[in-house]
């Protein structure tokens, strides 16, 4: 699917609950425009999908000073630590991930 690319962003943090129940968030978390033209409307929509673990976003450095930018994503639907549905990125193709790859 096309998108825009808009925001990497990682979290690796754990602790405790107000209700006193231990967690661990490990993960990258990328922003994305889905296209949201239509009689009504027109540009992008954002959306948040959940792509891998803290150490995915150090794979996509390379597009920190590119962003926004087009790509493409293919997506699937996961079950999270607490067996709750997330949207997840299982890939990303964009030629500015190759051409930096490719070096």
């Amino acid at each position: 699917m096309k998108v825009m690319l808009f925001r990497f962003n990682r979290k690796n943090k754990a602790g405790v609950s107000k209700a006193g129940n231990p967690y661990h968030i490990d993960e990258t978390v990328v922003t994305v425009g889905l296209s949201a033209n239509s009689e009504d409307s027109f540009g992008f929509k954002p959306k948040n999908y959940v792509f891998g673990d803290h150490k995915t976003f150090e794979k996509f450095m390379a597009l920190k000073s590119h962003l926004p930018c087009e790509a493409d994503i293919d997506t699937d639907v996961a079950l999270n630590e607490w067996d709750m549905e997330v949207d997840i990125i299982t890939d990303i193709k964009s030629p500015l991930l190759q051409s930096k790859q490719g070096k």
